[in-house]
């Protein structure tokens, strides 16, 4: 079957100015959210009338318009893609304030109300804090388990059996191809994902 939908990745590796640069030969809008760490989601419905356009106060936003770039940007907190035939494409931010307040879960609702199925969903989750490096509380050694508590937020509303998930588990601090906020003492730099349906 042809792949509906494409996805890009700007890291340590792959240069952000030249995706951005690709989208603008070939005039493709770009939606960035400007993300709260919020449970916030939003729709496009319209196309943009901008090359690059910011929604604040967002950490998931989706779309069943073709040829509009969506991206969300990451440096330790953990990226997710969604898509679905029925030409719905998704990006969320999960960082620990965001899982805690049940964005996956919450935008994957959205998602099955509007297409109304539980089945079909490709989701992919990307680099992120591994829970060995994602330290909350140092005197009594307490860790966060980002992919776990995601992982059980997507299994509470899908069955993966009828869904398909993937993963890169490769950590964003103790990895080397990632911008890391705790391992690169708290940078700015930032990894990005886009993706956009055919």
């Amino acid at each position: 079957m042809k792949q509906k939908y494409r996805v890009f990745l700007a890291n340590k590796n792959k240069k952000l100015k030249k995706i951005y640069l690709q989208f603008k030969t070939d005039s493709i809008p770009v939606i960035k959210m400007k993300q709260s760490h919020s449970n916030n989601i939003q729709k496009i419905i319209h196309p943009p009338t901008k090359q690059l356009t910011s929604i604040t106060n967002t950490d998931a936003v989706y779309t069943s318009l073709p040829n509009i770039a969506l991206t969300v940007k990451f440096a330790d907190c953990m990226p997710l893609i969604i898509h679905h035939p029925k030409k719905i494409a998704c990006v969320i931010h999960a960082g620990r304030v965001g899982t805690q307040k049940k964005i996956v879960k919450k935008t994957l609702q959205k998602l099955i109300s509007e297409l109304n199925t539980t089945e079909n969903y490709e989701i992919y989750i990307g680099a992120h804090l591994c829970k060995q490096c994602h330290e909350i509380n140092s005197e009594k050694k307490i860790h966060y388990n980002l992919y776990n508590e995601n992982l059980l937020q997507i299994k509470s509303v899908l069955n993966l059996t009828k869904n398909s998930l993937k993963t890169n588990n490769e950590c964003t601090k103790c990895g080397t191809n990632f911008y890391s906020y705790r391992g690169d003492k708290k940078t700015k730099k930032r990894n990005f994902l886009f993706c956009m349906i055919s």
